[in-house]
Parts: C-alpha cells; sequence; structure tokens
C-alpha cells in the first residue's frame, strides 16, 4: 500500500513540475505582448462624423399678410383701449365687468392689461376689481 501512495505521489510531483512549466511559458508570452502593446500604441477609434440631416421640408402656406396702419398713425393696442376707456369712466372708476364689456378683452389679457396699466402708474385701484385713472 505504500508503494501506491508513492508511485501517485511522485506521477503528482510530475504533473506539477509540468503545469509550472506552462505556467512559466504563459507569462513570458503576457511579458512579450505587454511590451509589444507599449511600443505601438494603439490609435484611439475614429469618431464617425454625425449624419448630415435633410432640411426640414416645409408645406408651402400663404401668409397672411400683415395688417398695416396707415401713414403717420400709431396701431391702437389692448393697453391704450383700455387706458382710453378708464380715463372715460367716472370719479368712482370702473369694475371688470363693464371694462370686459367696453374693450371686448376677456379673462386673462384684460387682467395683465390692468396689472401692466397699474405698474406703469396709469391707473390705481381703490377697491377689488375697480379702477380709476390715477
Amino acid at each position: 500500500m505504500a508503494s501506491i501512495i508513492v508511485r501517485r505521489l511522485q506521477s503528482l510531483k510530475k504533473q506539477l513540475a509540468q503545469l509550472a512549466d506552462k505556467v512559466d511559458k504563459l507569462a513570458q508570452d503576457v511579458e512579450k505582448t505587454e511590451q509589444s502593446a507599449k511600443v505601438v500604441s494603439p490609435k484611439p477609434p475614429a469618431k464617425k462624423a454625425a449624419p448630415k440631416k435633410k432640411p426640414a421640408v416645409r408645406s408651402q402656406k400663404k401668409k397672411a399678410a400683415a395688417k398695416k396702419t396707415p401713414a403717420g398713425t400709431k396701431a391702437v393696442t389692448a393697453i391704450d383701449r383700455v387706458f382710453a376707456v378708464i380715463e372715460k369712466a367716472p370719479e368712482e372708476g370702473m369694475d371688470t365687468a363693464a371694462l370686459r364689456k367696453e374693450t371686448g378683452l376677456e379673462g386673462s389679457s384684460l387682467s395683465n392689461v390692468l396689472q401692466r396699466l397699474k405698474k406703469q402708474g396709469k391707473i390705481s385701484s381703490p377697491k377689488r376689481g375697480i379702477y380709476k385713472s390715477a
């Protein structure tokens, strides 16, 4: 029995020696490839040019003709209309419902115009919803 164990150990010793030789060869190959990689540094991959975009094709729509005012006159804006109505209002001022009716402006449009006129100092608001000339 002892002789069998000795033979197996000798065979394992040979196999280990063969494996050690293979590992040494692989290590040498790795060193060679590393050295060649250092000598010849690879160029970074070239960037591909972005594909050219085709210009968007627009449908041929006719543009609405711009409204022209006669020479020497100024276009009347929503601010001008609202301010003119408030200037003609009685001393106690005018409420938003009446302003809507007179100017034809609705909701946020009228609110924005009134806010802008207040900021410019042209009108004041003595009570909520009532506006008069400053």
